[in-house]
């Protein structure tokens, strides 16, 4: 760079120049160059400018550039390739994401298999922690050939047709009217969709669906249950329906249908259909985590795998001493970890 002499040297001043010595004798010289377009006038004007700039601290030295830059890969040097990286890395990483996520979606698709077994639990069931564990420990126990079982629990509450006149009810309930249409939705969802095999419900859930004729009849498996423990058997109470023809029930569940026989002559009317099994008092939901008022087992009629569902459903009331125990040693849990 530059020294303070040589460049009053260049524009022609004294060595006692003062800042306003220096801005008007500049604006002179670029007066007296203006017009001139030879290569040698063009010369001195950048001498006298740079001058100018250093006597002014704003002069900025140019790094020296790297010859490097000029060398050229791919048809282009490597100048050209730095600018285009640098305007150009947004995009191209936003591309690589989305390309990403396309390819994931793609991947998870093709992967994903489908359950070979599906559980739903449908009712306002309080659950335990490790209610998918126990669920799925079970359930491989008995049939081994089940490497992806599907839980599901929907807490649906059907008292709420009993406040769609009066919010204000359900408040005092607690229940909250919007999730539960959703519940209501997920249901009709289920029941259309998928090819449920065992249903837990608890019993408002069940007369809901049952009338809507979402279960597949268990007279004959009812008849084998014989061969079982008689204690076990006793137990369980046979739930006989009726299927609905009130259209306006069938297409708006939240409607109140056409009042009908009453639970207990349903159940006593042996003409019927068993629809489900009410297994409340052999604690088989509570030994896998799953606690309510009433619990009634159903088998869905869209199943595929209805051999299986009897298997487990039959081994199942087998073991309901070992559900008892597993239920009481975590009431024994809760009661260390809470108090009673």
């Amino acid at each position: 760079m530059l020294s303070r002499e040589e460049c009053l040297a260049i524009m022609d001043l004294k060595p006692e120049a003062s800042s306003y010595d220096i801005e008007n004798r500049y604006t002179t010289l670029i007066k007296r160059y203006r017009g001139q377009n030879s290569e040698e006038a063009q010369k001195e004007l950048d001498q006298i400018t740079v001058a100018y700039q250093i006597l002014t601290d704003r002069f900025i030295e140019r790094e020296p550039e790297d010859p490097r830059l000029d060398v050229r890969v791919l048809g282009k040097t490597r100048r050209q390739w730095q600018n285009i990286w640098y305007y150009g890395r947004i995009p191209l990483l936003a591309a690589i994401l989305g390309l990403s996520f396309i390819g994931y979606l793609i991947y998870s698709a093709v992967t994903n298999e489908p359950p070979d077994f599906q559980i739903v639990a449908a009712g306002p069931f309080a659950s335990a922690e490790d209610i998918d564990e126990k669920t799925s420990a079970y359930v491989s126990q008995v049939l081994p050939e089940v490497e992806n079982l599907s839980f599901q629990l929907v807490p649906l509450d059907l008292r709420t047709g009993d406040y769609l006149d009066d919010p204000a009810g359900a408040e005092d309930q607690n229940i909250d009217m919007q999730n539960q249409y959703a519940y209501v939705m997920k249901m009709l969802t289920l029941l259309a969709a998928e090819k449920i095999d065992l249903f837990i419900l608890d019993a408002l859930a069940f007369n809901e669906y049952a009338a809507q004729g979402a279960f597949l009849p268990l007279d004959d498996f009812y008849e084998t249950l014989d061969q079982l423990p008689e204690e076990a058997v006793s137990k369980i109470i046979a739930q006989r329906r009726i299927i609905t023809t009130d259209e306006e029930y069938q297409t708006d569940p939240m409607a109140t249908p056409t009042p009908g026989p009453s639970e207990a002559s349903m159940n006593e009317n042996e003409s019927l259909a068993i629809y489900g099994l009410e297994v409340t008092d052999l604690d088989l939901a509570e030994g896998l985590g799953l606690y309510g008022h009433r619990q009634i087992v159903a088998i869905g009629f869209r199943t595929e795998r209805l051999e299986q569902t009897e298997t487990l459903l039959r081994r199942w009331i087998s073991d309901y001493e070992l559900m008892t125990r597993q239920k009481e040693a975590y009431d024994d849990y809760l009661i260390d970890k809470y108090g009673e």
